[in-house]
């Protein structure tokens, strides 16, 4: 999935600690009072938004032109889609997708029949990371040593741009300056304050409906450095059990590179299922119940160590086991417990690899 970056300078200008001098009048930390109390409203929204399950809907249009290996496959007009289902309690969290169309090339259109099937899992003890195809069990990661920051990087990557689910990976620093601007300003069908912020990094603005828990109907970030830009337009939120959910919206990158190469990204997002503390013990929404038996394991890999697939141990019935099937770790104890359990296996809303 897409990274998110949206929201990082909202949750990072709201822990500036930077000292401003005294030759600045008043007005100007009133101002930044102002943008801070705005802030404090969107987070109460956030903080509503810590347990869910939803399935998310993107198409993503790509124009590019890329003169260099190993991206130039990907250079011209292209097109793919992506279907996502997460859930998470705040701390545990599962994100289960799928990704066809022109996924490796702009020329070759990989069907959604015969497209991979990827999995990641935190069940808060044991990291699952599992891709699939539709001819193979295909191979599953376990990590049983994580550390919390290395848990929320991986979180981060599946997040939603719609949701702002953002932690502070992008703090302004001593350097940045905070406003909000004197009237509201429209963005799509709502009136919106709007937050500017400028950091030695870049700029940022965001558009929060006063109307709609605060949420962001509107966002843009400019980097001084690195020849990206990000925006998010055309939001739309809906009430759910009382609280405005960002549900449908439409993200666009933009990056620059030397030679006059470029990529332009338009990704047009939608929630087709949601639901707000849903719960999780009935959906097992933590149990690894998606693995194929005969999956290859690898158990706390090295990133790019060589390993040869016909010595690696396999998953079987939820355990991993050596080729003459002696059973060496049992990741989750849960997913042994229930197996078979009449009513105790809500199917996913993914359909798993053939």
């Amino acid at each position: 999935m897409r990274p998110s970056v949206f929201g990082a300078m909202l949750v990072g200008a709201t822990a500036l600690c930077g000292r401003w001098p005294t030759a600045l009048a008043a007005p100007v930390e009133e101002n930044r009072a102002k943008a801070l109390a705005v802030f404090g409203k969107y987070a109460e929204t956030q903080q509503k938004l810590r347990s869910y399950r939803y399935v998310l809907e993107s198409t993503t249009e790509t124009q590019a032109r890329l003169t260099e290996e190993p991206y130039k496959a990907m250079s011209g007009n292209s097109r793919s889609h992506q279907r996502t289902e997460c859930r998470t309690d705040g701390q545990r969290f599962s994100v289960r997708f799928r990704t066809w169309g022109n996924v490796k090339s702009a020329s070759d259109f990989l069907s959604e029949a015969r497209c991979p099937y990827n999995s990641v899992l935190w069940d808060g003890k044991t990291f699952f990371n599992y891709v699939a195809t539709t001819d193979t069990p295909g191979r599953l990661s376990i990590y049983t040593q994580t550390d919390a920051a290395w848990r929320l990087r991986m979180r981060k990557q599946m997040d939603n741009p719609l949701w702002c689910h953002w932690t502070a990976s992008e703090p302004f620093g001593p350097a940045a300056s905070l406003s909000l601007r004197t009237n509201l300003e429209p963005a799509g069908q709502a009136q919106c304050l709007v937050i500017d912020a400028t950091a030695p990094g870049g700029k940022y603005t965001a558009w929060l409906d006063p109307e709609r828990g605060h949420n962001i109907a509107k966002a843009t970030i400019s980097y001084s450095r690195s020849g990206i830009g990000y925006s998010l337009d055309r939001v739309v939120c809906k009430e759910i059990a009382g609280v405005w959910v960002p549900v449908e919206g439409y993200s666009e990158k933009r990056q620059t590179f030397a030679k006059g190469d470029y990529t332009n990204e338009v990704e047009h997002l939608k929630v087709t299922d949601i639901a707000l503390t849903p719960d999780h013990a009935a959906l097992r929404s933590f149990v690894p119940d998606d693995i194929k038996n005969g999956a290859w394991v690898t158990i706390n890999p090295v990133l790019h160590q060589p390993f040869n697939p016909r010595n690696l141990p396999l998953w079987q019935d939820g355990r991993v086991v050596d080729r003459a099937g002696k059973v060496i770790l049992t990741p989750s104890p849960r997913l042994i417990e229930q197996r078979g359990t009449p009513g105790g296996h809500s199917a996913p809303t993914l359909p798993l690899p053939n």
